[in-house]
């Protein structure tokens, strides 16, 4: 025998702007959706009162967005600024006014925060850093069209002295240097076991001298 199925709406994303563990009101209809919802679908009266998250006590959120950025420095203990160990690397903190860590791979990786950047008013990234071994360094940077991959990305030499140095690095004679900076990756070397310092992180208009 047929059983008859009760009959149910699923509404989904009516609100773009309300992500999350609870109801919000979109940015500019409120809750103009749901009444139009209700007033089909049900015979629940018109007046009634709208409660938004401030009203219960919810929110904000409790994970802070990352301060979009052009430069990072790590000149506060502790305050990585955003950037994480992606793989192959150990002990990653901001310590003494730089970010420092070890490779444990031949593929040791950096992430940033997320990065809005105009690629036409920041043709240069400039690196101050060390390293305990000579080897050679990668940058990365995804666009809003294109993921990171060799065709994204410029290399540097370091010559393993353990002494800072200051890498301007042309990017924007890239062809892939185009449109909307969204992140960059910075891997320290390819060889496990070295040590490294990084001063600062600069999307820049020139070269520094």
């Amino acid at each position: 025998e047929r059983k008859i199925q009760p009959k149910m709406v699923i509404v989904e994303a009516w609100n773009e702007w309300g992500e999350g563990s609870y109801i919000e009101p979109h940015k500019q209809f409120g809750f103009g959706y749901l009444d139009a919802i209700r007033e089909v679908f049900t015979n629940a009266p018109k007046e009634h009162s709208d409660l938004a998250p401030q009203d219960v006590g919810l929110g904000p959120y409790d994970v802070k967005p990352f301060e979009l950025k052009t430069a990072w420095e790590f000149n506060k203990d502790g305050d990585r600024e955003g950037w994480t160990g992606f793989m192959q690397t150990r002990g990653l903190e901001a310590k003494d006014g730089v970010l420092r860590g070890e490779s444990v791979g031949n593929d040791p990786a950096l992430g940033s925060p997320p990065v809005r950047a105009k690629a036409a008013q920041f043709p240069y990234v400039i690196i101050r850093m060390k390293s305990s071994l000579k080897d050679t360094a990668q940058l990365f940077w995804a666009t809003a069209s294109h993921p990171h991959s060799e065709r994204t990305s410029i290399r540097f030499d370091l010559p393993g002295d353990n002494q800072f140095h200051v890498y301007s690095l042309p990017v924007g004679q890239s062809r892939s240097w185009r449109g909307t900076i969204m992140h960059l990756r910075l891997d320290p070397g390819n060889t496990p076991g070295a040590k490294f310092e990084i001063d600062y992180v600069r999307l820049a208009e020139k070269p520094q001298e």
